[in-house]
């Protein structure tokens, strides 16, 4: 088993499990009077919410696209 990151395979994920998450993990914003370490931590705590969601489009298109027929040349 390998122990990077990328390579995990996530279990599916709802839309509102992503949902709850991005409510409960919000992107930092910077405001007078920040902490910068609870800035750092808010960000952190976000930066795992963005993966999770990126990694399960990503394994969404890749069981479940359909097939388009296109034909695909690579090079010149």
């Amino acid at each position: 088993m390998s122990k990077l990151v990328g390579s995990i395979n996530l279990p599916p994920v709802s839309a509102e499990f992503i949902t709850q998450l991005e409510h409960t993990f919000p992107a930092p914003s910077v405001e007078p009077g920040f902490d910068r370490d609870d800035l750092v931590w808010a960000a952190a705590q976000h930066k795992v919410v963005e993966w999770i969601k990126n990694k399960a489009h990503i394994e969404q298109k890749t069981y479940h696209a359909a097939p388009t027929g296109a034909k695909v040349r690579y090079g010149s």
